[in-house]
């Protein structure tokens, strides 16, 4: 999330830096000026975060050590490496763009300004005691980054959408030292409240399109419930116990750049849901068995 956050800013300094630049450069001096900054301010965030959050997020460093936990929290967290990276490329790969880069270009640079965001991470944790460094992680952020490759590659658009909700679960009070004991981190720790979606048209890909309205989406969304400990799917405390299982969903949604929205200033503010999935009825299946949820966040 604080990623997410610094990146909105950087992208609004860099567009003002640039308007501010126009009446006292020439063409030329622009373009460097906007690539240079691009680059800096890209490699700039991938450096200090990484340093700033050691002091305060990490332990003392360790050995360096490779843990395989692939089997964790039945793949939720992996979901949010691939979320996280999706979105990291996504915003650099609009910098590089607005910086005048090539669309060749634009896509590796912001490639590997996600792959190296991420990477850093991981190698901090690989002195950590308590984590190490995952080769499933790592995996799990390079399928991110080539969903969003992909898609530019192929269409030179997002046809398909990865998307976050979450809804407060019951489940975070139970270990609140793992799963959040306020808002803020359960948002980021509790697994129970998140789910992960991709949205997309399937008119979206025919020709038949043009009679059907793209923005009106389907969304296939995965999370999980009981989730008490990352490599256990039992729990127990006291007389109540805790299986925990994985759930597929499947609802609505909306794309919002497929909209006609005239107001640049409402786009931008609804662009936000491009990256949040909206609130709508949805069918789950987990164990077995299908339910409907009148609404689902």
């Amino acid at each position: 999330m604080v990623s997410n956050f610094l990146k909105t800013i950087l992208l609004f300094f860099c567009l003002l830096v640039s308007d501010l630049s126009h009446a006292q450069k020439t063409h030329e001096q622009i373009a460097r000026s906007k690539k240079a900054l691009a680059h800096s301010s890209l490699l700039g965030i991938c450096v200090t975060t990484p340093i700033l959050l050691q002091s305060v997020w990490y332990e003392t460093p360790g050995n360096f050590h490779v843990q395989n936990d692939g089997r964790s929290w039945l793949g939720m967290d992996k979901a949010g490496h691939a979320f996280s990276a999706y979105h990291l490329q996504k915003q650099a790969h609009r910098i590089y763009k607005w910086a005048d880069y090539s669309d060749k270009k634009s896509l590796l640079f912001s490639s590997g300004i996600s792959l190296l965001f991420q990477s850093s991470f991981e190698v901090l944790d690989g002195f950590q005691k308590n984590y190490g460094f995952s080769w499933p992680d790592m995996m799990a952020n390079a399928s991110g980054i080539l969903l969003y490759s992909g898609q530019q590659i192929l269409w030179k658009e997002e046809k398909i959408r990865l998307k976050f909700s979450y809804s407060p679960s019951p489940f975070a009070a139970i270990r609140p030292e793992v799963l959040g004991g306020n808002f803020q981190e359960r948002l980021l720790k509790d697994y129970n409240g998140q789910t992960y979606w991709l949205s997309f048209s399937p008119f979206n890909f025919t020709q038949s399109s043009k009679s059907f309205p793209t923005w009106l989406q389907f969304s296939l969304g995965y999370s999980v419930n009981e989730k008490i400990v990352g490599t256990e799917n039992y729990f127990s405390l006291g007389s109540d116990q805790y299986h925990a299982h994985s759930h597929l969903l499947l609802s609505l949604d909306i794309d919002f750049s497929k909209m006609n929205i005239r107001n640049s200033t409402l786009k931008k503010v609804l662009s936000i849901f491009n990256t949040l999935k909206l609130p709508f009825p949805a069918l789950s299946l987990a164990q077995n068995q299908l339910r409907f949820h009148p609404i689902y966040f």
